[in-house]
């Protein structure tokens, strides 16, 4: 009688099957792995070795529960640039922990706990103790909904993100008391470029904290509502304005001179403010503030229809023409009343490279054209 192992092949042999794997494609793999469950076991690992998401799109996608079962095959991770820690249960192990590091994630979503005390058992010790060593090319941090009270000390956060993240540039904070938002500009980061955070916490601080950027920043964006925000709409709402400060917001705008963005949605600000004095952000690319007196959806459209028209009228004059123009129009602002619409109109003719406006209702984009 023949013995049983003499009359099985030889890919009938799991320990055959799983030496196989390793030098097979990755299709000829796939195509293995469809054979039966016991081959989907073997040939797992040819298949889950590398994930390059320029190539593997839809991985992000994939259930949780593959991800569990068959993610310990991962080897390579290529184009990879954003990392979330929302669901990560651990991310270093043993010795690996000093030396392990993403070079390629620029952005990182991730609370202060999360990134400082991963074990909630742990105390910090020296420098590079939290994961932002892992990740020295990050440029984006989202910080999302800090507690009043933070877990780490804001000089501890300056000294980690000096040292292992010198490139962070970007800080989304969302909803986030204001003492602690302040800490955050004022004393844990040095030359942000954009900054995004609730409009419900703006403040004189906060303002202060802001400027100590105003040599670099490009971005400032602030929200009212992050779950029920609706800005593109026909009708324009009454809605109040909780800072009241409007001379004192002006000095963002006249004190950043590389500011390109600047979204403060629920922000009403006072034309005669405006004028006061020049703005110093002539690389303003998209403004989105209400303006008071422009509260009727007519008066809205009126003013950004004579912004275009002007516009359109600038754009086919040579500068000499067009700076005798606008005097004129200065002197008739001098000795005649002038709308608001038309002041307004006016303001952001001063912008060359302005491509979108919003002032309550729905965006207005400059057309290439133009």
């Amino acid at each position: 009688m023949k013995s049983p192992l003499i009359q099985q092949k030889a890919l009938q042999l799991p320990e055959i099957r799983r030496r196989i794997s390793k030098f097979v494609a990755v299709t000829d793999a796939i195509s293995c792995a469809q054979i039966c469950k016991d081959w989907s076991e073997d040939f797992a690992f040819p298949i889950w070795y590398e994930v390059d998401f320029k190539v593997h799109e839809t991985f992000e996608m994939l259930d949780p529960g593959v991800i569990s079962k068959y993610g310990h095959h991962i080897r390579i991770v290529k184009n990879l640039k954003t990392q979330s820690l929302q669901r990560d249960v651990a991310l270093f192990s043993g010795f690996l922990i000093d030396t392990f590091q993403h070079l390629r994630v620029t952005t990182l979503t991730a609370s202060i706990s999360q990134v400082f005390k991963p074990d909630p058992g742990s105390t910090s010790s020296t420098l590079g103790f939290s994961l932002l060593i892992h990740f020295p090319n990050l440029i984006h941090w989202q910080v999302y909904n800090l507690t009043a009270t933070l877990s780490v000390p804001i000089e501890e956060i300056k000294a980690e993100t000096r040292m292992c993240c010198p490139k962070l540039a970007i800080i989304d904070t969302w909803i986030t008391p204001s003492p602690v938002l302040y800490g955050f500009l004022a004393d844990a980061f040095r030359n942000l470029k954009f900054v995004t955070f609730s409009y419900r916490e703006f403040s004189r601080d906060i303002i202060l904290a802001l400027l100590l950027h105003k040599a670099t920043l490009i971005k400032i964006s602030t929200f009212w509502d992050y779950d029920k925000q609706t800005t593109e709409r026909d009708e324009l709402p009454h809605e109040d304005d909780h800072f009241q400060n409007g001379r004192v917001m002006q000095f963002l705008p006249c004190s950043c001179p590389n500011l390109q963005t600047l979204a403060l949605e629920r922000h009403q600000m006072d034309i005669d403010h405006v004028e006061e004095s020049e703005w110093a952000c002539k690389q303003l690319r998209s403004l989105r503030v209400r303006i008071r007196g422009l509260d009727t959806e007519g008066k809205v459209d009126r003013a950004l229809q004579l912004w275009l028209q002007e516009r359109r009228k600038k754009n086919g004059m040579d500068k000499k023409k067009w700076k005798e123009t606008k005097e004129d129009v200065a002197n008739e602002f001098v000795s005649s009343q002038v709308s608001v619409e038309e002041r307004v109109a006016r303001h952001l003719l001063t912008f060359d490279k302005l491509e979108e406006v919003w002032l309550g209702t729905r965006t207005c984009y400059v057309s290439k054209t133009i």
